[in-house]
Parts: structure tokens; C-alpha cells; sequence
């Protein structure tokens, strides 16, 4: 779609009516992600330039708000920094075929050192995106000493912009990564019915209800909240955690750098000397998501833990066992972006809470003067297809997690047949297993679920199941300074059809509560939502 030209006194068209040009030709190019952050903290885009002119940075005028197109006031604009980045694009002209097709444009842009990866992986591929082509003379761009306020060139004075939006991701290297692009026409308005199968192939997003429609979650649980999560490759075989974590088979998953051990998150924050052979699978705690402003953080509990004081609000937004990352501050030591961080405690009252995450305490070598942010992490499978190995000589910036598209690619893929949302949704109860959770103890936690573990034990109590339809389930107590800890010995039963209640007696204590949640089982034969893609029923 392309915008008409703006700016005063037609000063674009006086300028090419002359024979000769005044000043070079700057093309720039914007990526609008709605409500992500994706620039920083309140700023949805990404500014770059093809770097044709021989300038790294250039600056110029763009909008706050896209809505306000074709303003001529200073105050919708502002001043921005259009980093140089190698750029190739093709397919913006509107052709007189008499095909009525409308123009589908490819955009090549510079991929060295992954520069793209973090946004790639954060924002799906940045399908959906908005993608602005703007251009200029250079001489109308952002005068020095000058702001959006005097500056004669805001409004910007610039040629038509072209709009278009980012279907797909064609193509990733480790030198380029390409979109194709789609006018507003293909992607707004659009009214059902529209959805196309083609070739037994299901055309929608996977797990996006916002811009697709696939509506399985990012968090399936093979208990409904809980437990293992529910991972599936694209020929639709489910890979699960290994029984062995040292050990994993071929469709089963560990976790990248072991840092499920506590033992390797309080030494190197993961484990080094870990080699990966291709194929192999892990799970990562990949940051995603809002960026919550940090009001202080401290070391604490002899240079092994890292406090972070942040607002109540925030603090709910996470739970003990979540990972984190530590981006924006100052000095650069306090950051933790690429290795996330396990939040092993909150605590606190009132406006204020605090978080307190695993560290080694040997990276804090600087006072700290810019609070940062915290992100949260979800959990994400990964695939590699280079083998390697995690080296104790690995930097922080260059360490090989999966997030390095050189060495690892997405492990949950939907294959888009039929077969792949049976797989997916058609999860029910699993008649003949119970999964005890593990106990644990929040501050507060009444009624949430979370089970608490008790005290005064002087002996084993007795663990009990009633309800749920089934029988056979046991389970045994494991104590700890008069508390009980964990189950073991875990017996399933059989015939469950709902959830059991559990009950803890004897022992000489008390206090301890425990829930049983029965796993889910993949069939076949269930109605699955929409009567077609995604969930169509085999049955």
C-alpha cells in the first residue's frame, strides 16, 4: 500500500523537475510491532537504512503514532536514529497487468553475527509486522542543533511511503535473513470465509490465537497447569523428558546446560563440558514478553544470590522455579540476557517485593547506577543441527545456547496435516495414572494450590488417596527437618477419572497438604475444537 507525499510547498516535486539532482537519495526502513517493545521500553519499532550514502547513522523525523499519517504538526513526530544495515528489496512497483494482483515485495536484511536472532525468536519470526519504506533527498533530513520543535525539515518532507506487512520468513542464514511481504489488503478486514486447505495442509499460524487462530498453548502441560510440558516434532511424534537427563534417546528432550541442578547454576550459572550431537533436544528458558523495570538489586547470601527489589505488581507476575533475565543496566556486569536466571525466592510486603535468583557471584565488578529491567522466560524446545560442545572458554555474548540459529532450530513444530492437531488437542484424562506434584512453600499460597509441607514430622506419615472414581494410587513421604519434602515410591492406580484428594496423617506433625492431578493421555477419537483446522477429529 503506498501513502501519498507529504511535506510543504511540494519542495520533493520542484527538486526532480530540475535537471540536476541537489542532494544524495536515502531510502530508510521502519518494522512496527504493535504493544512488544521490540526498540526498548515504549518503543514499538525498529529503525534502520540501506547505508547507501556511506553514513552509519542518520537521523530523521518519524512518527509516534502512526494513525496521525499526513499530520502536519511538530508534536506527532520525533527524532530518530537509522542504524546502517545491509538491505536489499524488490517487487514494490505496482504493475498495469490487468491481473489486479497486488505487489508482494522481498526484503533481504543483513543477518551477520545472528543481529536478527533476538527479535527472529522473541517475536515468531516478526510475522505480522509492519514494514515502512520511506524515502528522501538527504538534504531534508534532521537539521543539527535542531529539534522536531524548529526544525524545517519536520514534518518530514519525503516521497511516498510504501506500507506492507510480513507474511512469512522465506528464508534465515547466518548472513541474511529474508521476509516476504503482503499488502493491508491481504492481512486486514478479511472476513471468513476465507481459510483455504490445501493439499490436507492447515494454513494457520501455529499456537496463535491473535494473528492465526491455532489456539493450542504455548504452555500445554501434560497435567492442566503443571507438569512436564507437551512437545510434538513436525512429524507429530511427541518428545518427552528423559528418564535418563544425562542420557536423552532420540525422541526425548534434557535440559540445555543441565541447569535443571542446582549445583551448576550456583558454580557457572549452567553446565560447561556438555556436548550436543545432531538431533539431540533440549529445553530452554527462552526470555520473552514485557520488560519490568527494576527499583534496585543487591548481592546477598555470600555472592551467591542476586536480590531484586521491584514493585509488587511485578513481583506476581512470576512464581518460584520461573527464570529470568537482567537487561539495561549499569555497569554492564549486572546483566544476565543471555543466560537466564532461576528464581528460587520471593518475599517482601506492601508496594515492594523482593526476587531472589541463582548466581555465581563472580560477574558483579561495577557499581550499580542504571536499575535495568527483568524479563520473563518460557519454556522453549530446541533442536541441534551442529554439533558442540559448551566451553568453559565460551564469552557471555558469544556463548552457544539455543537461541544461536548456527547451531540449533525449533524443536516443537506443528506439521500442519490433520494428524498434527489430533496429536496436539486431543489430550484427555489418563485413566490409569496419578502424578503427586511436588511439595513446596509459598508464603500466602492458601487456596492457590500450591502444596505446603508442614512440620513437627518425628516419623513417616501415612499417605492416603480418596475420590476420583479410581483406586491402587500410594505414595510414600520423604521427610526433611520435620517436614515433608517429596513423594516417592509414586503408584498410579487406576480408574481415575478426576483429580483424587490427598490426605497426610500420623507422623506426629501437621500441616502438610499434597495434591494429586491425573495425567493426560493423546486419543484420537475426541471432537476437537472448530470441527476442522486446527483440531479436526479422527474419530
Amino acid at each position: 500500500m503506498t501513502n501519498p507525499i507529504v511535506g510543504t510547498n511540494n519542495a520533493l516535486v520542484t527538486d526532480l523537475q530540475g535537471q540536476t539532482q541537489p542532494s544524495g537519495y536515502i531510502t530508510v526502513y521502519e518494522i512496527e510491532l504493535p504493544d512488544s517493545n521490540i526498540g526498548g521500553t515504549g518503543e514499538d519499532k525498529l529503525y534502520f537504512h540501506d547505508g547507501l550514502n556511506g553514513i552509519s547513522k542518520l537521523k530523521w523525523y518519524s512518527l509516534i503514532n502512526e494513525t496521525d499519517f499526513g499530520s502536519t504538526n511538530r508534536i506527532h513526530y520525533n527524532e530518530r536514529e537509522y542504524e546502517a544495515l545491509p538491505i536489499e528489496s524488490e517487487g514494490w512497483e505496482i504493475r498495469g497487468s490487468g491481473t489486479g494482483s497486488l505487489p508482494r515485495p522481498t526484503i533481504r536484511l543483513g543477518n551477520i553475527n545472528q543481529f536478527f536472532n533476538a527479535y527472529l525468536a522473541d517475536w515468531d519470526d516478526l510475522v505480522g509486522a509492519k514494514v515502512i519504506r520511506r524515502r528522501t533527498l538527504e538534504k531534508y533530513l534532521h537539521t543539527a542543533t535542531k529539534t522536531n520543535l524548529n526544525d524545517p525539515n519536520c514534518p518530514p518532507i519525503e516521497f511516498n511511503r510504501d506500507i506492507f506487512y510480513i507474511e512469512r520468513k522465506s528464508s534465515e542464514t547466518v548472513g541474511v535473513v529474508e521476509f516476504e511481504l503482503v499488502s493491508a489488503f491481504d492481512v486486514e478486514g478479511i472476513q471468513l470465509p476465507r481459510r483455504s486447505i490445501l493439499a490436507a495442509r492447515c494454513p494457520w499460524k501455529y499456537k496463535d490465537t491473535t494473528q492465526g487462530g491455532c489456539d493450542w498453548s504455548e504452555d500445554s502441560r501434560l497435567v492442566e497447569g503443571v507438569g512436564d510440558p507437551l512437545y510434538f516434532d513436525k512429524d507429530d511424534n511427541a518428545i518427552t523428558k528423559a528418564a535418563n537427563l544425562n542420557s536423552a534417546g532420540s525422541t526425548e528432550y534434557t535440559f540445555w546446560g543441565r541447569q535443571d541442578e542446582v549445583t551448576n547454576r550456583e558454580a557457572t550459572l549452567y553446565k560447561t563440558n556438555v556436548s550436543y550431537a545432531v538431533g539431540n533436544y533440549v529445553e530452554y528458558q527462552r526470555p520473552i514478553g514485557s520488560l519490568y523495570p527494576i527499583t534496585d538489586m543487591t548481592e546477598s547470601e555470600g555472592n551467591k544470590d542476586i536480590t531484586i527489589t521491584v514493585p509488587a505488581a511485578t513481583a506476581a507476575e512470576f512464581a518460584v522455579g520461573d527464570y529470568l533475565v537482567i537487561k539495561g543496566a549499569t555497569a554492564e556486569s549486572w546483566n544476565h540476557k543471555n543466560v537466564p536466571l532461576y528464581l528460587e525466592s520471593k518475599g517482601g510486603s506492601g508496594a515492594s517485593s523482593t526476587l531472589v535468583v541463582q548466581s555465581t557471584g563472580t560477574f558483579v565488578t561495577g557499581t550499580l547506577s542504571v536499575k535495568g529491567y527483568i524479563q520473563g522466560c518460557r519454556n522453549t524446545l530446541y533442536k541441534c543441527k551442529v554439533a558442540h560442545t559448551i566451553l568453559s572458554t565460551d564469552s557471555i555474548d558469544d556463548l552457544i545456547k539455543p537461541t544461536n540459529i548456527s547451531y540449533w532450530d525449533f524443536g516443537d513444530i506443528c506439521g500442519k496435516r490433520l494428524s498434527s492437531c489430533s496429536k496436539r488437542f486431543a489430550h484427555v484424562a489418563n485413566s490409569g495414572s496419578v502424578d503427586v506434584v511436588h511439595i513446596k512453600t509459598l508464603t500466602g499460597a492458601a487456596g492457590t494450590g500450591v502444596l505446603q509441607q508442614g512440620s513437627g514430622y518425628t516419623s513417616v506419615p501415612t499417605v492416603g488417596f480418596t475420590g476420583g472414581g479410581g483406586s491402587g494410587a500410594s505414595a510414600t513421604a520423604v521427610l526433611s527437618s520435620q517436614k515433608v519434602v517429596s513423594f516417592t515410591n509414586i503408584v498410579g492406580g487406576s480408574g481415575y477419572t478426576s483429580n483424587p484428594t490427598v490426605t497426610i496423617s500420623g507422623g506426629g506433625g501437621s500441616g502438610a497438604v499434597a495434591e494429586a492431578l491425573i495425567k493426560r493421555q493423546q486419543t484420537d477419537n475426541v471432537a476437537l475444537p472448530f470441527g476442522g483446522f486446527p483440531g479436526a477429529s479422527f474419530g
